[in-house]
């Protein structure tokens, strides 16, 4: 590239010429928390660039990147100073000074950001300047993100804030925004952003986005519609680093550290009976994958991937996961898999012959890699084990990361049956377990925090030290959004079988790509945005993830072997292997890793929702007007609008009781029409929230892994009675014996299945803590019962608000319920959530003979 082109291109961007611009950010006035000198080379790049392209009316998307709380505030910031300096300038229309701006995020936090900014000199605080207004309220109705109410200048213009909406396209239509903004954020996908992307197009709006996850959806989605400059994300702490606004130009498009990636791939004489038949298996799965027409064949697929994926992944004995798999959301025992499997291969041979053929053939092979793993026993196990009992370097702690928390439980589970070891002593040896999104969250919090000796978060592993996490098993591609957590750690291991070591080449060379930023992409988003011809040469970019030589793992041994890439082990197979990405489902998806339900507080069935078969024989297929539809299994609940004393309220009915006529409210996105799941969506990542969350998690999963240890556990002379039983019913009485007031094992039992969030006489979290020995829940139950107490009073205020809004909706007045406050602290409103309810008439109903996946039905679609 030659010499001066990137300074060119970024000096010369439209819009940073103008005295106001030059301001902000030569002379570094955007202060957050009364700070100076917070913003740096990032920040001073990504606003040039998010102002150039509106001025220019394009749609522009920058991943950030690291979490520092400033840079989404900082970027929105100037997006509106640039917008108020277009729109008063001679050019600017009239449309452009009425018009208000769209702000569309996933989660609430923007408010949060904006409150802790400023600019200097000029004595303005953005919680007052940037006023918003809530999604119904058009022209009128102003309310600053502070306390109290601001005077908005002229000049600026008005934000409405839409969190996850049901239908962004009418949105659009109904406000006719003059630009765009989208926090993409780090979520790994983000259903409403391609429909919004797609109407943003059809109009011509400019659209700025910013997010912090080069791995996630929505950059490939903005990719069809935009330009993507993707900042490759730190590897390193990024408070530990130095981003200057003098650094060059070429520092935007450097890797800032990569990640070595060691495979460790099992070997054994249990793992080679295992590991063929599941390679084959893969091969003719994929070939039946492909060109797959309704929504049955691919049902019929998809099941055969998931028994395959979960043999795959198993990370305990067999016998132990066919016994205990059942109690935790998402998995199924590998017997039911293997039952629904040659239902659905019964069912489909009246569609497609060819097809059975192929599924046959894969149902055999799967039996033998059962078989082997009966008769063996499972190599993930064994080197799991050996791995939580090695003792990592004395500067560091292991991590092993696992899909999903019912999987990190269960293996937890089975570490305390089969070694009698528990979470807390694999943590004094320096061995934490964790899923995915737990990593996320310690990752976040870890660069977030402006002392990195004080964490909130009471389970993360001590950041003075090295973390270094082991990746449990090769996941599907599907899942890949969700790997960023992994990929900001300097050093980084994987376990494999020897049948997934192509795939894994592969996904590596896409997991780097998109990490370290395609630099045709980001060459091209600068020249299009400066006007730049492109350079003829462009500067190589090292890889941002790295494959050191694989070691052999003999989990029988536990000797470790070095091996060539060259070995015969890692030879390529032929890419049909990667064909089917839709169809490898990982429990991930259908475990909902945010629910949170509360027996005192909803009407949620108290059946464990683990234990509901995969499949259902028919649907209820339900068109509601306004031309939305969805298939619902017989038994799955629905919110019904019904007539009570003071107006209508809401009320929870099986969807099987629906009436033509009849009206409901649906939250779109979500399978589960939880009113807990949509508003924890919401708030989720909010740091006193996350806080609460992990607390209730926590001791839930204490409880479990206590009560089942109390069970083995012989009475001594403390017991008042040497017989006494060690089960509900034994934890109950003693219980009673220290002064609680409950009369049945069924609260006990919805504690233990985690549908309780704490019990409702916070002495009972004290005694059962004293009864099975939590220390956690002694510590922290003072904690505990505010967490629970907090998710309560959200649930109650949204139920509130949302029975207020119906009556006003009943009157003609849908919108006179949005500046009503669900949260103060948060402040969240109930116009935050409103966006992604749907109040419909249903117009017909009727059964659907199957089978169907559970998994795919209870999701709502609109017609073309």
């Amino acid at each position: 590239m030659p010499p001066g082109w990137l300074n060119k291109a970024l000096d010369g961007l439209p819009g940073t010429d103008d005295a106001v611009f030059r301001k902000l950010w030569d002379e570094r006035r955007l202060l957050f928390e009364g700070r100076e000198g917070v913003g740096d080379r990032v920040d001073d790049r990504a606003a040039r660039m998010i102002a150039a392209a509106l001025r220019q009316g394009l749609r522009l998307l920058v991943v950030l990147p690291d979490f520092r709380p400033h840079r989404p505030s900082f970027l929105f910031a100037t997006a509106l100073i640039c917008h108020a300096l277009n729109s008063n300038s001679s050019s600017g229309t009239a449309m452009q000074r009425r018009s208000p701006v769209l702000y569309f995020g996933a989660t609430v936090g923007i408010r949060d950001q904006l409150r802790r900014t400023s600019v200097r000199r000029l004595g303005l605080n953005l919680a007052d300047v940037f006023c918003q207004q809530d999604v119904s309220r058009g022209a009128v109705g102003m309310r600053g993100l502070g306390v109290g109410t601001s005077t908005r200048p002229s000049n600026l213009a008005r934000v409405i804030t839409v969190y996850a909406p049901a239908d962004p396209v009418t949105l659009v239509r109904a406000h006719k925004p003059c630009w765009i903004a989208v926090d993409c954020d780090d979520a790994p996908s983000l259903t409403w952003l391609r429909p919004l992307l797609e109407e943003a197009s059809r109009q011509n709006l400019p659209t700025i986005a910013w997010g912090q996850n080069p791995l996630a959806e929505s950059v490939s989605d903005f990719a069809c519609f935009g330009d993507v400059f993707v900042c490759p994300p730190h590897v390193q702490n990024p408070l530990c680093s130095s981003n200057r606004l003098n650094d060059t130009p070429e520092d935007l498009l450097l890797v800032q550290g990569s990640t070595s990636l060691t495979p460790l791939v099992l070997d054994g004489k249990s793992v080679d009976g295992f590991s063929n038949p599941l390679r084959e298996a893969s091969q003719v799965l994929c070939l039946a994958s492909q060109h797959l027409e309704g929504a049955f064949r691919r049902d019929v697929v998809a099941i055969h991937w998931k028994y395959l994926r979960s043999l795959e992944t198993l990370a305990v004995p067999a016998e132990f996961y066919e016994a205990e798999a059942a109690r935790f959301w998402g998995l199924k025992p590998l017997g039911q898999l293997r039952t629904v499997c040659d239902r659905f291969r019964e069912a489909c041979l009246q569609i497609d012959g060819s097809m059975v053929r192929h599924l046959n053939q894969v149902a055999s092979l799967l039996y033998d890699a059962t078989a082997s793993l009966e008769r063996n026993g499972c190599a993930l196990w064994d080197a799991l084990t050996n791995l939580s009992i090695e003792d990592p370097s004395d500067d560091e702690v292991r991590i092993l990361v696992f899909s999903g928390n019912s999987r990190k439980r269960l293996f937890l589970l089975a570490m305390l049956a089969r070694h009698n070891t528990t979470e807390d002593d694999l943590r004094k040896m320096r061995v934490y377990v964790a899923s995915l999104n737990e990593l996320r969250q310690w990752v976040r919090l870890r660069n977030t925090s402006s002392d990195a000796t004080n964490q909130d978060d009471f389970s993360m592993p001590p950041t003075n030290l090295k973390w270094s996490p082991i990746l449990v098993g090769l996941l599907s591609p599907a899942m890949t959004p969700r790997l960023l957590g992994i990929f900001l750690h300097p050093r980084v291991e994987i376990l494999l079988y020897p049948h997934q070591c192509p795939s894994f080449l592969r996904r590596k060379a896409e997991w780097s790509a998109r990490l370290g930023g395609d630099i045709d992409w980001t060459i091209g988003t600068l020249a299009r945005l400066s006007g730049l011809h492109l350079p003829s040469v462009l500067p190589s970019i090292p890889e941002r993830v790295a494959v050191e030589e694989p070691i052999e793992v003999n989990v029988e041994t536990t000797v470790r072997l070095r091996r060539a890439l060259s070995d015969s082990v890692w030879q390529p197979q032929d890419t049909v292997n990667e064909v089917a990405n839709l169809f490898q489902l990982d429990e991930a998806f259908t475990e909902e890793e945010l629910v949170l339900t509360d027996q005192a507080e909803s009407n949620t069935s108290t059946t464990d929702a683990s234990s509901e078969d995969l499949w259902c024989a028919e649907a209820v297929r339900v068109q509601f007007d306004q031309g939305w539809r969805v298939d619902f299994s017989p038994d799955d609940e629905i919110n019904i609008v019904r007539a009570g004393s003071n107006g209508n309220i809401l009320d929870r009915r099986y969807v099987r009781s629906l009436k033509v006529g009849d009206r409901v409210i649906l939250i779109h996105g979500q399978q589960r029409q939880s009113l807990y799941d949509l508003i924890i969506s919401r708030v989720h990542k909010h740091p006193s929230i996350e806080l609460h969350l992990a607390l209730i998690r926590r001791w839930q999963e204490d409880l479990r892994v206590a009560f089942q240890k109390w069970q083995r556990r012989t009475p001594d002379s403390a017991d008042l009675s040497a017989h006494e039983t060690r089960d509900m019913n034994g934890l109950l009485r003693q219980m009673q014996r220290q002064g609680s007031q409950l009369i049945s094992t069924l609260t006990l039992s919805l504690w233990l299945k985690g549908l309780v969030l704490c019990p409702l006489d916070p002495e009972d979290l004290r005694r059962v803590a004293e009864v099975l020995d939590i220390s956690f829940v002694r510590q922290y139950r003072a904690q505990i019962i505010q967490a629970a107490t907090r998710l309560r009073g959200l649930h109650r205020s949204l139920s509130l608000k949302l029975n207020r809004w119906l009556v006003d909706h009943a009157m003609g007045a849908p919108h006179k319920s949005d500046d009503d406050v669900i949260d103060v602290e948060l402040g969240l409103t109930f116009g935050d959530v409103r966006s992604s309810l749907l109040v419909l008439s249903t117009v017909r109903i009727e059964r659907v003979r199957g089978p169907f996946l559970r998994s795919h039905l209870g999701r709502a679609e609109k017609d073309a």
